[in-house]
């Protein structure tokens, strides 16, 4: 997952380095784990475009629309089921949990754009 930050991430998902990339020569399960996680979390960051720490249903809605994705009324489900704490926004970790839910409604390359991206995590 050859990924860079954007200016969308916020402080608290950004690593200290320059690049999201990990040691494509390494393949053990510690760097396909920094790996998958530092994909998803430049991922969080692009729908958290106010750097807030959460992100709106409107916000993702948009971003899966642009991918082809259009099951809005099972997105809305989805949502607001992983939305634990009824904030009517998702956090990281609810973000994982869609993640975790969203083989039930739509195609993992519609959230992480490429099938590479989609293996990795």
């Amino acid at each position: 997952c050859q990924l860079y930050p954007t200016d969308a991430m916020s402080d608290l998902v950004r690593p200290a380095r320059k690049t999201f990339a990990s040691n494509p020569g390494d393949n053990s399960l510690d760097s396909l784990m920094t790996s998958a996680f530092l994909c998803l979390e430049h991922y969080f960051g692009k729908l958290d475009k106010d750097t807030t720490g959460i992100i709106m249903y409107e916000t993702l809605n948009q971003y899966v629309t642009k991918s082809g994705f259009k099951k809005q009324d099972e997105l809305r489900k989805l949502f607001d089921f992983v939305d634990l704490n009824k904030s009517g926004s998702l956090d990281f970790s609810e973000y994982l949990y869609l993640l975790f839910m969203w083989a039930a409604v739509g195609e993992y390359e519609q959230m992480l754009e490429t099938s590479e991206n989609a293996q990795l995590v």
